[in-house]
């Protein structure tokens, strides 16, 4: 491994560590509290959820940019995305969510340790980061993503 890939799973390792401590110290009835209020109106297990697909769907653009793909389709809605995806793990606990997100960090740091440093130069459309995008930036958004949403969800369960 190349040392930019050994700082990426370092990376995912740590801030995945983290944010599944920090999760599971959560108790059980903040998962019903209100972390966004307005568009989507998340719950905390709504949150949960948005991180275990969100990370798994950067996994599948990940694996079509090496493959010589173009990465997300021009016409992507993350929103849509994000509604659809998160009603698909509604009917899941957050102990079980618990238990996918620490399943798919562990696949995201077993997909990043395969890559070359060849691979971290390739460039595709991140839906969020726009086309031309490094592969190393898509890698960098799984675990910024998930600190942002975890400080989000920190400051809204404050009392």
């Amino acid at each position: 491994m190349g040392e930019q890939i050994d700082t990426l799973v370092r990376k995912l390792r740590e801030e995945g560590e983290a944010q599944q401590a920090r999760l599971a110290a959560l108790p059980a009835e903040a998962w019903d509290r209100p972390v966004y209020g307005e568009g989507q109106g998340w719950m905390a297990r709504d949150v949960l959820a948005h991180l275990v697909s969100a990370e798994r769907g950067h996994q599948r653009l990940i694996a079509n940019v090496v493959a010589g793909g173009a990465g997300s389709p021009p016409d992507f809605s993350i929103d849509a995305y994000n509604r659809r995806h998160v009603a698909a793990l509604a009917e899941r606990s957050p102990a079980d969510l618990l238990a996918d997100l620490r399943s798919v960090r562990a696949d995201s740091v077993m997909l990043v340790s395969g890559l070359t440093d060849d691979d971290l130069a390739r460039r595709g459309n991140h839906p969020a980061l726009g086309p031309d995008t490094a592969l190393a930036d898509f890698i960098r958004i799984i675990f910024m993503h998930g600190k942002m949403h975890l400080r989000d969800l920190t400051r809204a369960l404050s009392p």
